[in-house]
């Protein structure tokens, strides 16, 4: 490409110098995201911003959330600095949402939790009214199935254990009702007829079957006046220690996978950003330039006019870079030849107006670069880059 094959080599320091810096900005390019912008513990995010999760009513109050609380994980890199010319992609709102609904999931699995825990079942009352709405927006967002599973437990339980429980008068005959029940359905959780199986898919009236099959045994003592007490008492005192310790399990369960949605929910937010900033980051280089090389060697000038961009947008057929990295001002070019590469470190200037640094390649060739540019993309034919490197048709 560049007519530079003759020449008295630099001194030797002065090559090493070049090298270094041309490695040290590889290296920094592929450093990986979390080495410039770190990311938040969900866990302690969430618990923090709790009073603010619960304040979001709509996907409107999610993207405001997310504008005000997580910009400080995702700093703008130090040397960044925005084109006018750069124009801003259509905000993605679909992976923030998703972050931020499972974020608030996540919390709403931990209040159930505690509530459970310290509370009785007259007492369970997990949610203000104010969580209420905030769980009514979550809902409608990709959050796991077993945040629905557990909203629906904790609904049974209420739904079908009484708040008022007498003990039967006679000890003796409920300790034989009971006894026949622990026999006769020993299976507590596991299966589709355990007593918990009954209660996750609101089959009431199979566990009242149950609790009222002992009074029609031959076998079975004359029935109280008032035999609901004995299934009341007998959910109270068997069933309910069963039905709390299966709902923190749910609640347990239900914080780890919205945690897990919520994390490569994040992951996906990250990627967009980075998919953004890198387009960005093209179109700011895109364009027709005017180019001179200055060759050490021979102490030549080389002038041309090169497009950087897509080629398919060029009316020429010259080469492209095969690799283009930015990171903010900093412009790292790779040619591949049949007989070698060429590397270009570069700075953009004067609003982007100017490239200036120094470029070498395999056949020894060195020296410095200066780029004018002449004309930039129009909007229209900017390039629709991927979020990695272009390669060479």
């Amino acid at each position: 490409m560049w007519d530079v094959t003759r020449a008295v080599m630099m001194p030797r320091l002065s090559s090493i110098i070049l090298h270094s810096l041309i490695a040290i900005l590889s290296v920094c390019w592929f450093l990986p995201a979390h080495v410039f912008a770190s990311e938040p513990n969900l866990r302690e995010f969430s618990e923090t911003h709790q009073s603010a999760l619960f304040a979001i009513r709509s996907d409107k109050d999610a993207l405001n959330f997310y504008k005000k609380y997580w910009p400080r994980f995702q700093p703008i890199p130090r040397h960044h600095r925005p084109s006018s010319r750069s124009r801003p992609a259509q905000a993605r709102t679909s992976h923030r949402t998703s972050l931020i609904a499972n974020l608030l999931a996540a919390r709403l699995a931990v209040i159930m939790q505690s509530a459970v825990q310290q509370q009785d079942i007259e007492t369970i009352q997990p949610f203000s009214d104010q969580q209420q709405k905030a769980r009514a927006w979550a809902t409608t967002k990709s959050i796991p199935p077993s945040i629905s599973h557990m909203l629906d437990f904790h609904t049974h339980m209420r739904e079908y254990i009484s708040t008022e429980s007498t003990p039967p008068t006679r000890v003796s005959q409920f300790e034989a009702f009971a006894a026949y029940l622990d026999n006769q359905y020993p299976v507590l959780t596991g299966s589709e007829n355990s007593w918990v199986g009954l209660l996750e898919r609101g089959n009431f009236s199979n566990l009242d079957q149950r609790l009222s099959e002992y009074w029609e045994q031959p076998s079975a003592q004359d029935p109280p006046v008032h035999i609901d007490r004995y299934a009341q008492y007998y959910v109270r005192t068997r069933l309910w220690p069963i039905y709390k310790s299966h709902l923190i399990a749910l609640t347990i369960q239900a914080e780890m996978e919205a945690i897990r949605f919520a994390t490569q929910a994040m992951t996906q937010v990250t990627i967009e950003r980075n998919t953004h900033s890198h387009t960005a980051n093209l179109a700011r280089l895109c364009g027709t330039w005017h180019w001179m090389v200055h060759n050490h060697q021979n102490h030549g000038d080389h002038k041309m006019t090169l497009f950087l961009g897509d080629p398919s947008k060029s009316r020429t057929t010259q080469p492209q870079p095969t690799e283009i990295h930015i990171h903010g001002d900093t412009v790292y070019l790779l040619w591949t030849f049949p007989k070698g590469f060429q590397e270009d470190s570069l700075l953009l200037t004067q609003n982007d107006k100017r490239l200036e640094g120094t470029f070498h390649n395999t056949l020894g060739p060195h020296g410095s670069i200066t780029g004018k540019r002449l004309s930039a993309c129009t909007p229209q034919s900017r390039p629709q880059h991927k979020a990695r490197p272009l390669t060479k048709k």
